[in-house]
């Protein structure tokens, strides 16, 4: 029998390494709906910065508190509407949670003309409670 997931096609492909990777639209679109259902979500991307005056956003990494997956990598050079991705990161009802997030934030904003709310970056929180001030990129 199919799980729940298989059967609502959420799943194209086995995970690899229980890591989904989200090739296509409907893939995004159909796990954005899921991932409404998170309190928290972790973010990282990954870009391309060579030969450009702007980054390029070429990889992001997503981990969320919920079952029956948490860790994702969307493929944006593939994936040509990042709109429902957009708007999860738009959504104040998640939290949300980067590490020395500063690019990050310089390539979400050039790409959603707007800043992710409700988020943590762990980097400051680690000073905030005392921890000695890390370099960031």
């Amino acid at each position: 029998m199919r799980s729940t997931s298989e059967r609502s096609g959420l799943i194209q492909q086995k995970p690899m390494n229980d890591i989904i990777y989200i090739r296509d639209h409907e893939s995004l679109a159909a796990w954005c709906q899921v991932w409404s259902r998170a309190e928290i979500m972790a973010i990282d991307t990954e870009f391309i910065r060579t030969n450009t005056f702007y980054p390029q956003l070429a990889l992001i990494q997503v981990a969320v508190d919920i079952e029956p997956h948490k860790q994702f990598i969307i493929d944006p050079l593939v994936v040509n509407d990042l709109e429902p991705f957009f708007d999860r990161v738009k959504d104040d009802r998640c939290v949300k949670v980067m590490h020395a997030g500063n690019e990050d934030l310089e390539i979400l904003y050039q790409c959603m003309g707007e800043l992710p709310c409700n988020l943590i970056d762990t980097q400051i929180a680690a000073c905030l409670i005392g921890d000695p001030m890390q370099m960031g990129y």
